[in-house]
């Protein structure tokens, strides 16, 4: 069978030992954080909104919100494994990977399957939602895209977190939180 090769197969040699995944609302400071990091620990950042928008441009769509959250759902219903095969696709050659833009259960529980023997931390980015709200009205976004079944599973999402900060808090606060518990093993 022709195609993009599996990765899957691929990631048992996998330089991978660290995977940061990063769940937090649209606007709440995932990227923040996850430039944050890379810039403490090194490594790798891959966004689960950067292979939606390369998709949605792929598909004939639009990089607007809308059209992205769209395209997440589409990726979504075609299923867990080829949406992490796109986000790790080239395979990762760094030791630490940061995946930003968890929003769902499954897509973590996949990047453990595509990645075993890799630890992963989840981290999970809490903010209000007035200013979720604020952020998403200075970007020029409309705030009913918060409310986009995209988003539903966070609550559950962020239960299962190894460590939750503030979105609205100190950016340096929110680092040391997440390096306490990466260093701590």
């Amino acid at each position: 069978m022709g195609g993009a090769p599996c990765i899957a197969s691929r990631s048992r040699d996998s330089l991978v030992e660290l995977v940061l995944a990063i769940s937090g609302a649209s606007s709440s400071g995932k990227s923040t954080l996850s430039r944050g990091l890379l810039d403490e620990l090194g490594g790798s950042v891959r966004a689960f909104g950067a292979v939606v928008e390369s998709e949605s441009l792929r598909r004939g769509r639009s990089s607007a919100k809308e059209d992205l959250q769209e395209t997440g759902v589409d990726l979504i219903s075609e299923g867990w494994d080829s949406f992490v095969r796109l986000l790790l696709s080239p395979a990762p050659t760094s030791n630490t990977l940061i995946v930003d833009g968890i929003r769902h259960r499954a897509a973590i529980d996949e990047l453990s399957r595509q990645l075993p023997g890799a630890r992963l931390v989840h981290v999970h980015v809490a903010t209000p939602r007035q200013v979720l709200v604020e952020r998403t009205i200075a970007r020029g976004e409309d705030v009913t895209l918060l409310d986009h079944a995209v988003e539903a599973e966070l609550p559950e999402v962020a239960r299962d977190a190894d460590v939750v900060v503030q979105g609205d808090g100190d950016p340096a606060a929110n680092r040391a939180a997440v390096l306490s518990i990466v260093l701590s093993v």
